[in-house]
């Protein structure tokens, strides 16, 4: 009885929490006009990291089309997925630029590549995800895991070995 209470308790800590930052999100993510996709899913849970590619199939047979559309840019390999999905596709329904909003910090999705062109070209504005950032930095020190005057010489080096103006 005391281990089903304390699993209760922690069940709706974790609960409550979900619920604040999907709110302090939905509202960040409103006010720039873009669409909003709300799923109650968080992307960055190491769970869900491990489990995701196994049950995306499942989920899609199961799951009505309006549940899976709202997880379905949680699944890593959406967008690739998506290339085959046809008319139904998630860009189709929602628009070409959209508000991931989950209990992880909100996610800009865009496939107008012009846009993306000029948002990373602003590279100040561009904030990697921190489960990326993490895995990454594991490998040693790279353009995801460095800021400031480190980011600004790798980008130039790159800039410079590439031959390209970004």
């Amino acid at each position: 009885m005391l281990f089903a209470a304390i699993f209760t308790a922690f069940a709706g800590v974790y609960i409550s929490s979900l619920v604040a930052h999907l709110v302090k999100n939905y509202r960040i993510a409103r006010k720039t006009g873009f669409p909003v996709v709300i799923t109650p899913i968080n992307p960055d849970n190491p769970l869900w990291l491990l489990i995701n590619a196994f049950i995306y199939k499942p989920l899609r047979r199961i799951l009505p089309a309006s549940w899976f559309l709202r997880l379905k840019p949680v699944c890593y390999g959406w967008e690739f997925k998506e290339q085959r999905d046809g008319p139904s596709s998630m860009h189709e329904m929602v628009g070409e630029s959209f508000w991931l909003v989950s209990g992880s910090d909100p996610e800009f999705v865009t496939r107008d590549t012009t846009f993306a062109q000029i948002f990373c070209a602003k590279h100040r504005n561009f904030v990697p995800l921190k489960a990326a950032a993490y895995v990454m930095g594991l490998q040693g020190s790279n353009i995801l895991t460095v800021s400031g005057t480190k980011y600004d010489s790798r980008r130039e080096k790159f800039l410079k070995d590439h031959g390209q103006k970004f």
